[in-house]
């Protein structure tokens, strides 16, 4: 007879305790060979498919799209043939999942013990990450135990905090689930945790541009398209030699400021899945030419969906190149918890003057926003300066 081989969710990341069902590609009962992927998992870190350890067919599903599966739980179920190493069970009919009434869990106060919450560290690390007070949840869990369930109720927003939202007969309805919803979360904490203030110059692209098209034939000839991001990063690396607080970290819990000696630049870029942000470290020790393949490896892994969950940590300052499809100008907005990033608007053509004469030029608008408890309009016209000069 026929078993069934329970597959959980694996350690994806350093940190991760949860990943969210993006999309399933697999249907229950479709036939799964060994290594094929079934579904994509996404977390903080990387955005990853999951493939079968064993062939056979996609017996059951645990999570529907949008929902959290949990690190070493359940994610779905493979009926196989013959013996296979780990936890089986007898397989019963392949059917869609029916709908279970769930009651609601007793409300209890958490129990402490000494000056800690009861908790188990899976849902400790959540509730860092969500930035949720622990004593603050309804505990549900056996003896006052506080689970992960009753960390998402504190944190997601219940029904009267909602914003009312009108419903039309022809509305299309789509769940925010994948990088839509990690990025709604990050901006909107964002938003109410740094007080922006935005800066703009104009960059004269011209020279640059010609730079770039004369060392296009050298990188081709080595595998790799230069673009002008690699010259933004060289400048921006060397700008924040002069305003070292647009590479820090504000600790507002232990009033201090933590100023980071590596230069990680978030790279903003358009994936399958929607806007991911991979970080080019240590800029502060390449070359330009290193630079330029370090840049050109990580986009291509980007691009593939290769990264890995260390390429999209560590960011401590971001450029957003949102011009590339057309936008002038734009106010971006801080990823926690950096003080800095720089958007780069679209590559013009305009009149400009030149040596007092009017000159068919290349331009461009160079859009910051900075945390104004760190940084002020002296220190932000500093830092572009700087930035200018150099690409100029």
């Amino acid at each position: 007879m026929n078993k069934r081989f329970t597959v959980n969710l694996p350690d994806i990341g350093e940190g991760v305790v949860e990943g969210e069902v993006v999309e399933w590609l697999k249907e229950l009962g479709d036939d799964l060979a060994q290594d094929e992927p079934v579904v994509v998992v996404m977390t903080d870190k990387a955005t990853v498919e999951l493939p079968a350890p064993h062939p056979g067919k996609l017996a059951k599903r645990y999570f529907d799209v949008g929902e959290l599966a949990l690190l070493d739980k359940p994610l779905y179920d493979i009926e196989v043939e013959g013996e296979v190493e780990g936890e089986v069970e007898e397989s019963a009919p392949i059917e869609e999942e029916k709908p279970v009434e769930v009651v609601a869990p007793k409300k209890e106060t958490p129990k402490v013990e000494g000056d800690k919450v009861l908790a188990a560290p899976a849902t400790r690390q959540l509730a860092k990450q969500l930035g949720v007070n622990l004593s603050g949840c309804t505990a549900s869990g056996l003896d006052g135990e506080v689970t992960v369930e009753d960390v998402k109720r504190v944190y997601a927003p219940t029904k009267s905090e909602a914003i009312p939202i009108h419903h039309f007969d022809d509305d299309e309805t789509v769940p925010l689930v994948g990088v839509q919803r990690l990025m709604a979360d990050a901006m909107e904490r964002s938003r109410k945790e740094i007080p922006h203030f935005s800066f703009f110059e104009r960059l004269d692209v011209e020279e640059l541009w010609e730079r770039k098209e004369q060392m296009k034939a050298q990188f081709a000839a080595k595998g790799v398209k230069l673009t002008l991001m690699p010259f933004y990063i060289e400048a921006l690396s060397k700008a924040l030699e002069k305003v070292p607080l647009a590479n820090a970290s504000l600790d507002r819990a232990n009033r201090q400021v933590i100023i980071h000696k590596r230069h990680n630049i978030g790279i903003a870029m358009n994936s399958g899945h929607g806007l991911i942000v991979p970080v080019l470290k240590g800029v502060e020790r390449m070359g330009f030419e290193e630079l330029v393949i370090a840049f050109d490896q990580l986009k291509k892994r980007a691009l593939a969906s290769q990264l890995t969950s260390t390429d999209m940590k560590e960011g401590t300052i971001s450029i957003t190149n949102f011009g590339t499809l057309g936008g002038i100008g734009g106010t971006p907005v801080i990823p926690l918890p950096q003080t800095a990033i720089v958007g780069l608007g679209k590559i013009e053509k305009a009149a400009a003057v030149v040596d007092d004469q009017i000159a068919i030029r290349r331009e461009q608008l160079i859009c910051y926003s900075f945390d104004h408890r760190l940084i002020d309009g002296a220190a932000a016209a500093t830092l572009s300066n700087a930035f200018v000069n150099k690409l100029s």
